[in-house]
């Protein structure tokens, strides 16, 4: 399924109503060296040919277009790694690149996490979060919108509470690639942190 950027971005404006980020959820591999974690690629995307692509078809009526969307089926059953931490909670990681792009925004296809378990987003150089998100983001679509994240490789991190015997869904069904800069152009101006 496609979902439009314009839809997208519209929504992820309710859904950081319930998300933030507080220095006690601090995601676990903020600081870790995640080298060993697989990593998913999209194709190349050269920003040059989508700029003459526009000059040379413009059109007034399109919804603005800042990212170029893959469609993907990266799942938490079938990627990532799962790690032990010291507290003896399981956590799942998978790194996510996207060669040049600005940012990088995810669509989870599939989105329901038990209660106390959280998600975290956050780019390669630690200084860019979102989340958590948890349980108050599960909906009965199970679709759920990320706003961009800064850089052009993210990390997600899923933390599973401990003893819990709820399985999560975690599907990304769409990744956009940024050419425009669209965090720069303080489209999203409060996309930094969840607020």
């Amino acid at each position: 399924m496609r979902y439009p950027f314009a839809l997208v971005l519209l929504f992820t404006f309710t859904v950081n109503l319930f998300t933030q980020t507080h220095n006690d959820n601090i995601p676990w591999g903020i600081d870790k060296d995640l080298s060993n974690i697989p990593i998913v690629k999209t194709p190349r995307v050269s920003h040059n040919r989508i700029y003459k692509q526009e000059r040379k078809n413009p059109s007034y009526f399109k919804p603005y277009q800042f990212a170029k969307t893959f469609q993907t089926d990266f799942s938490i059953n079938n990627s990532g790694r799962w790690v032990l931490n010291a507290d003896g909670k399981n956590i799942w990681l998978i790194r996510v690149k996207s060669k040049n792009a600005y940012s990088i925004t995810l669509i989870f296809k599939e989105f329901y996490i038990p209660k106390y378990a959280k998600v975290f987003i956050y780019n390669k150089d630690n200084n860019y979060i979102k989340g958590p998100f948890t349980s108050a983001n599960n909906l009965p679509s199970k679709i759920l919108p990320i706003e961009p994240v800064m850089g052009d490789e993210i990390v997600i991190e899923y933390q599973e509470p401990v003893n819990t015997n709820s399985k999560p869904l975690l599907a990304i069904g769409q990744i956009g690639h940024d050419y425009r800069n669209v965090l720069k152009d303080n489209y999203l101006k409060d996309a930094k942190y969840n607020t």
